[in-house]
């Protein structure tokens, strides 16, 4: 049995991000996604999310942010086809 002690724990609320706005890309082309950004991570507006390449690592495209925001959440996967989702950012305030 494992006990916990919770007082020592920061509050939830004080990380908590109000999102005003999302963007949820899609793979333009087949490839390999290798993204930049792990869920929860902020970032500057023209940052690069991502890129998408193939299998001898050309560049196929790349996927910037249209303004500052935080990754909400991404594909995992190595392996994408066009039109699978890539990314989803949003852009927020701080509660």
């Amino acid at each position: 049995m494992v006990i916990r002690d919770w007082s020592s724990d920061v509050c939830s609320s004080d990380l908590q991000k109000n999102v005003t706005r999302a963007e949820y890309l899609e793979a333009e082309t087949d490839g390999l996604w290798y993204p930049v950004f792990s869920a929860g991570d902020t970032f500057a507006g023209g940052a690069v999310l991502g890129t998408v390449r193939d299998i001898w690592g050309n560049l196929l495209r790349e996927y910037r942010a249209d303004y500052p925001g935080i990754v909400l959440y991404q594909t995992v996967g190595l392996g994408v086809k066009a039109g699978d989702p890539l990314i989803a950012y949003g852009e927020y305030v701080d509660r």
